[in-house]
């Protein structure tokens, strides 16, 4: 007798739930199916609910990349014992959504994966240029001589400057005065000591 054995096909993208029966874990799996499957559509072509044991909950989707359209490509999607819990709903479809459809807008809480690589680029952008700026203000602030504010004063280089803030908080009302102390110290020949200091405060809040 000829044993004969068929094989479905399976439709991609293809995305598992394995599951731990010993923790009761099924319906928590139907859960995060669901909301796949009314987040995603048609756009997923199957889920498949794996009944496991020993703690196991693992999330694969199997999909076919835009690079390599011939063979499929299983990503691990989120494992319990790794993430160290459960996924929020949320997180579970921006990181099905990052591999299906990249441009698709979950809501106003998610931003799609395109766009935020290009804000996280223009971020680290903004961010060097402020290191740009912050390393040029220093260089300038130790190469050009100390200037006084108040009397338009120029320092020599043997005038050393120290600055000090304060916040000083009234309770019971909402202002808090801020106390900014510009100490210009020169150090003499003979040990004598000079200081040029000047204290601003400004009053925040009503």
């Amino acid at each position: 007798m000829e044993d004969s054995e068929s094989v479905a096909p399976v439709k991609l993208p293809r995305v598992a739930i394995t599951y731990c029966t010993q923790c009761k874990w099924m319906l928590r799996a139907a859960y995060f199916g669901q909301e796949l499957l009314s987040t995603f559509g048609t756009s997923i072509g199957e889920i498949a609910l794996i009944p496991a044991t020993g703690g196991l909950f693992t999330v694969h989707l199997t999909h076919k990349t835009q690079e390599s359209d011939t063979s499929p490509q299983e990503v691990l999607i989120w494992d319990r014992k790794a993430e160290g819990g459960f996924p929020e709903t949320k997180i579970l479809k921006q990181r099905v959504r990052n591999h299906i459809e990249p441009e698709k807008n979950l809501g106003h809480s998610d931003t799609p994966a395109k766009l935020a690589s290009k804000d996280q680029s223009r971020d680290q952008g903004e961010q060097k240029a402020a290191d740009v700026d912050g390393q040029a203000s220093k260089g300038a602030s130790t190469t050009d001589p100390a200037k006084c504010e108040d009397c338009d004063e120029t320092l020599n280089s043997s005038w050393r400057s120290q600055v000090r803030c304060a916040t000083i908080l009234t309770p019971g009302k909402s202002s808090q005065a801020v106390i900014h102390e510009d100490i210009r110290i020169k150090k003499g020949k003979d040990d004598s000591r000079q200081e040029a200091r000047h204290t601003t405060r400004c009053t925040i809040g009503a």
